[in-house]
């Protein structure tokens, strides 16, 4: 992600953030309308998942920016370093049983949602930095889809425990905070 895209998520996220319910409601409406086999992945109240996808984005924004600026090298080299909750957030995606392909699906959705959301403000620009910052985080996800379920950086005790309290945490970087990656 470059320095101007980074200033361009921030500038229209500014704009979406305001409208927080309404692009979650778009962004989802659009997923399931797109690929209603998914809607079965969603187990919790979808206006809480709607409620939670904006903080997720929130955090996002705000911790890709301040890796930008704190850990410029790092932030450069690998996705997992740039969004170290990433990695654990992958091995709950998988668990839920979200797949690889699903990925491209819900960037669909996202763009699509930016698009109805910021109207004439939604420029190849505005779409081409959301996809980039989607693309480093599904990165740093997939990296931890893809890890071994044995793999002893996190007993699988507490991979349940995480499991669990995602269905019931507002403040989704709770989760990560026991594995010190926040």
């Amino acid at each position: 992600m470059t320095p101007s895209q980074l200033r361009v998520l921030q500038r229209s996220f500014a704009k979406v953030e305001p409208r927080a319910k309404e692009f979650g409601q778009v962004f989802y409406q659009r997923l399931f309308t797109i690929a209603p086999e998914i809607r079965p992945l969603f187990r919790t109240d979808l206006k809480a998942q709607q409620d939670k996808f904006m903080k997720v984005i929130k955090e996002v924004v705000t911790l890709y920016l301040r890796s930008m600026v704190a850990l410029p090298v790092t932030a450069q080299a690998t996705s997992s370093a740039v969004l170290p909750g990433a990695f654990w957030s992958g091995k709950l995606h998988a668990a839920y049983g979200v797949r690889f392909e699903d990925f491209a699906i819900m960037k669909s959705a996202l763009v699509w949602a930016l698009e109805k959301t910021l109207a004439e403000e939604c420029t190849d620009e505005v779409k081409e930095a959301w996809s980039s910052a989607y693309d480093i985080v599904v990165g740093a996800m997939q990296e931890g889809m893809m890890s071994p379920e044995d793999d002893d950086t996190e007993p699988e005790n507490q991979m349940q425990t995480r499991l669990n309290v995602s269905e019931d945490t507002e403040d989704v970087s709770t989760l990560f905070k026991s594995s010190g990656e926040m």
